[in-house]
């Protein structure tokens, strides 16, 4: 359940499907408010489950392992009402005076932790504490704060150091390393590079076919059209027009495109799992470039490669 600020819900909804794949999780994109508070108690609304994780994007590195021993931890215990990731707090803590110019004193960091997301709470428990106080809701940082604020407990559990939270241009240039490192460990994934303009007979088919094989997401949507992107390169648009605009190679009597990708084996045996059409094998060309070439639902032929 994704909260996405007004006006990005369909752009934000195909990232988020292209994210998880072919997994059979589904995605459900709600309107957000102008507060954090008022963006998570609306996706709450649309939740029906025991326990509930809440999470911020701006920690887009939180793992699987993460949220699935947050949730064993509270499972495991019916006297918790939440379970929070934390960090043990690395810096000398100051605290400030009144005139917020001098330092007041020094506090211990042994008991104190730094909070961090997911963070996940028995649902009800969750639900009651938004509709009790609208005005401590709008002042909460975190959720973990109001179950605390009503006598709750709330326990932890230990965060990596990846998930990191990113403020300034240095976190962002550090996740994306972080996040580089990842896509070398899962390539088939990861398209470098689309060369635009592909027509189509049948736009919903090839919207499946460059969303679900291709790894696409749709960043536009209008009668006539897709516009199509990479996650992984976003400066990669696709846009895939109807039949009226159709236009012809004078000497195959299709249309092509291109992608380059950084494992095209993969993307191979991924084609072959599907039993899309293979137009030409999996070759290595002379001109150092491993290559073959899939066929759309529409007939296009798209030329699937990497540098060797």
């Amino acid at each position: 359940m994704v909260a996405a600020p007004a006006g990005f819900e369909s752009v934000i909804g195909a990232v988020a499907r292209a994210a998880v794949g072919d997994s059979d999780l589904e995605i459900e994109v709600v309107t957000g408010g102008p507060t954090r508070a008022e963006s998570v108690g609306r996706a709450l609304g649309r939740v029906d489950s025991e326990l509930v994780a809440v999470h911020d994007a701006a920690r887009p590195l939180a793992s699987g392992e993460l949220i699935e021993s947050l949730l064993s931890r509270l499972g495991s215990r019916p006297d918790a009402d939440a379970v929070i990731a934390a960090a043990p707090v690395t810096d000398t803590i100051k605290r400030v005076a009144d005139d917020g110019q001098t330092i007041a004193g020094t506090d211990s960091r042994e008991r104190l932790r730094a909070a961090q997301t997911p963070q996940v709470f028995r649902a009800a428990r969750l639900r009651a504490v938004h509709a009790a106080d609208p005005a401590r809701v709008l002042a909460a940082t975190d959720d973990a704060m109001l179950i605390e604020g009503a006598g709750g407990r709330v326990l932890f559990e230990p965060a990596p150091a990846e998930n990191l939270k990113v403020t300034t241009r240095a976190d962002l240039r550090l996740a994306e390393a972080l996040l580089g490192d990842r896509d070398a460990s899962a390539p088939s994934s990861w398209i470098r590079r689309v060369m635009p303009n592909v027509v189509a007979r049948d736009l919903e088919a090839s919207r499946r076919f460059y969303v679900d094989f291709i790894g696409l997401a749709v960043a536009m949507d209008e009668p006539g059209f897709l516009m199509l992107f990479s996650t992984s390169h976003p400066t990669s648009e696709l846009t895939v027009s109807s039949d009226e605009q159709r236009e012809w190679d004078p000497n195959t009597g299709r249309t092509q495109m291109a992608i380059e990708v950084a494992d095209v084996d993969a993307s191979f045996a991924e084609a072959q799992r599907r039993g899309l059409p293979i137009a030409y094998p999996l070759t290595d060309e002379p001109w150092g470039i491993r290559r073959f070439f899939v066929e759309d639902p529409d007939g296009t032929v798209i030329n699937v490669h990497t540098h060797i």
